[in-house]
């Protein structure tokens, strides 16, 4: 697996999401990214198959992760959406096509 690529994705989403939050249904995916991103740079971390499982649940049914539309202040970002379904796709990708 290309833990430096995963890694990146899931910093560049904890970003994109602190930069977007405006207190509504994203509030805690910030915080969601980077509690996977340091459980991968720890030392002791050795169970890859968790973060898979973990991540690919956020995938599954309405509201989850793949429903995300990003506002602000009652504005749809374009720009920003663009950007999420991208890593989303990139995410998934990596999840699944590589292993450790």
């Amino acid at each position: 697996m290309d833990e430096k690529l995963l890694i990146s994705v899931l910093k560049q989403l904890e970003n994109l999401f602190i930069s977007v939050n405006d207190g509504n249904n994203i509030a805690n995916l910030d915080f969601y990214f980077r509690k996977i991103r340091v459980d991968l740079t720890s030392q002791n971390f050795n169970n890859f198959e968790d973060i898979k499982r973990e991540i690919n649940g956020l995938y599954g049914g309405m509201g989850s992760f793949s429903d995300i539309v990003l506002y602000k202040n009652g504005v749809l970002l374009i720009e920003e959406n663009n950007k999420l379904h991208q890593l989303k796709s990139e995410l998934f990708k990596i999840v699944n096509d590589l292993e450790r």
